[in-house]
């Protein structure tokens, strides 16, 4: 098969969940066929990494930071940035999600690709999409890990006011319509991160279900049969607003009900690029802000528990898998655990107010045998579903279906006419 694969931006390196994803399916596109790939760059010492994904490409087109967004004007001023932000923001129909990759080179440059003739074009997310010429007779998949209108939702209900808030509530009036037609305005066919997001854009042969998914780790962490420290630990880049308020509400609204049960808790965040207020929290005693790790068994190994205290966000995450795979239980929320196939009180423990989340992490500090059967059950959970190996096959299957089907027909074809 020749593929050519659209990606919002460069997937490497895997520091961050998208890029994990984005990678994986670039890793089971190539094991289907030949890969062509397109991908915006946001400056350009990302350059670099395409070296990395050459063992997977045949091609690899960069969209440079010039050409997309509001960096492609021609020497904007400030008042012009505000001015043509304004216009986005006002579009009637248009989400301005869409104005910021807006890109007529990289729109160019696809159309220049798919007139060669490919045999799957698979894009990733709106942006991915929005590169697409209006018309293809190639059979298109569009990867919406993210729905947008969800995401945005989350955030307006949870966040405080702001002015420009009344903005972005038409943002996701705008996102919402346009999500919930793709299904109708379009032939494509699209893969969601969970069975939830699949209801939500439309239960339909046309949306398949590709979970987020992890590497398993060589070595997980020892299961302690005995009480240890009360430490917890966060985990999660740290310029990414759900895990910046994530981790602010747990530390100011979450921690000091356990150091009122358990005066020697203390508080792991652990991730890249902390921001000030994140780096702020640190005090060298009982909470840690590590910035950067190079990895981070060491810090799971120290903690009873992963709390992941998302209040807002889309998709599912994979700070979660991650911490199962290291057999270490979890403290999540309703939103933190949405979209992961897993069992209140068997594979994690959920809670959404801070007295419900510190009792939840209490009981896995008190109760050691509990504790470690949640780790046990979620680890077997996530070695059985969320491999990105068995993942990978399901890729596999969904991208190689219609190549299926063809030969099986073109074989009754032939056999009607012998």
């Amino acid at each position: 098969m020749r593929i050519l694969f659209v990606t919002r931006l460069i997937p490497y390196p895997l520091d961050s969940g998208r890029n994990q994803r984005s990678f994986h399916i670039l890793q089971s596109l190539a094991a289907a066929g030949e890969v062509t790939m397109v991908c915006y760059i946001s400056n350009e010492d990302q350059r670099a990494h395409v070296t990395h994904l050459r063992k997977y490409c045949s091609e690899v087109h960069c969209i440079a930071p010039s050409k997309w967004g509001h960096s492609r004007l021609a020497n904007p001023s400030r008042p012009a940035l505000w001015a043509h932000s304004l216009k986005d923001c006002l579009h009637p129909t248009r989400p301005m999600l869409l104005g910021w990759y807006e890109s007529p080179s990289g729109k160019r440059l696809v159309a220049e690709l798919c007139a060669r003739g490919y045999d799957l074009v698979w894009a990733e997310r709106l942006p991915g999409m929005h590169l697409l010429p209006p018309r293809l007779s190639t059979r298109v998949i569009v990867d919406t890990d993210d729905l947008e209108h969800r995401k945005l939702l989350h955030d307006l209900r949870q966040g405080d006011w702001r002015l420009s808030k009344p903005l972005y509530w038409l943002e996701y009036a705008k996102l919402r319509r346009l999500e919930r037609n793709l299904l109708h305005k379009t032939p494509y066919e699209f893969t969601v991160c969970s069975l939830l997001d699949q209801r939500v854009l439309g239960d339909s042969r046309r949306v398949s279900v590709v979970p987020n998914g992890i590497e398993m780790p060589e070595e997980p962490c020892d299961i302690p049969g005995a009480p240890r420290d009360p430490v917890f630990m966060f985990l999660g880049a740290m310029d990414y607003r759900a895990n910046i308020d994530g981790a602010q509400f747990f530390a100011a609204h979450v921690f000091p009900l356990l150091r009122r049960e358990a005066p020697n808790a203390r508080l792991l965040i652990v991730g890249r690029d902390p921001v000030p207020s994140i780096r702020n929290l640190h005090n060298g005693d009982s909470i840690v802000v590590t910035g950067t790790v190079p990895v981070i068994k060491p810090y799971l190994d120290q903690a009873i528990a992963l709390v992941a205290p998302i209040r807002f966000g889309g998709g599912t995450r994979i700070k979660i898998l991650e911490a199962m795979a290291y057999r270490k239980p979890v403290v999540s929320t309703t939103i933190g655990a949405e979209g992961l196939e897993v069992q209140a009180g068997v594979h994690l423990l959920i809670a959404d107010d801070p007295a419900g989340l510190a009792a939840a992490c209490l009981k896995l500090w008190r109760e050691p045998a509990f504790s470690a059967q949640i780790a046990r059950d979620a680890y077997d959970l996530v070695s059985r579903t969320y491999t990105w190996e068995a993942i990978g096959r399901k890729i596999e299957d969904l991208v190689c279906r219609d190549q299926y089907r063809n030969s099986a027909d073109n074989i009754v074809h032939a056999s009607r006419h012998t």
